[in-house]
């Protein structure tokens, strides 16, 4: 069975991978954590972050944007973290 990432008719296939972006739902789930200060709640959430803060969704939607676009068309079959550097990563073999 074809591999469709290297099946060259298929075009590219990526995966963007956000991790914490700040949208409604974060929001929510930071309020209903119990947090009434909304800023130090958020602040919070950014501990372990390299990047010591929230991506935004504008954020996504550019790199998402980019993968879409001639100058991405190179690539392939990739998984792309947008998450300032927090997310863990499987150990790669070897």
């Amino acid at each position: 069975m074809p591999s469709v990432p290297r099946d060259s008719r298929a075009g590219p296939v990526n995966a963007v991978c956000p991790g914490s972006i700040v949208t409604a739902r974060a929001i929510s789930s930071t309020r209903l954590a119990g947090w009434t200060d909304l800023e130090a709640g958020l602040a919070a959430r950014t501990r372990g972050i390299p990047a010591a803060r929230h991506g935004s969704v504008a954020e996504v939607a550019a790199t998402i944007s980019f993968l879409c676009s001639d100058a991405a068309g190179y690539i392939t079959g990739q998984s792309l973290y947008i998450d300032g550097g927090g997310l863990p990563r499987p150990a790669k073999p070897g």
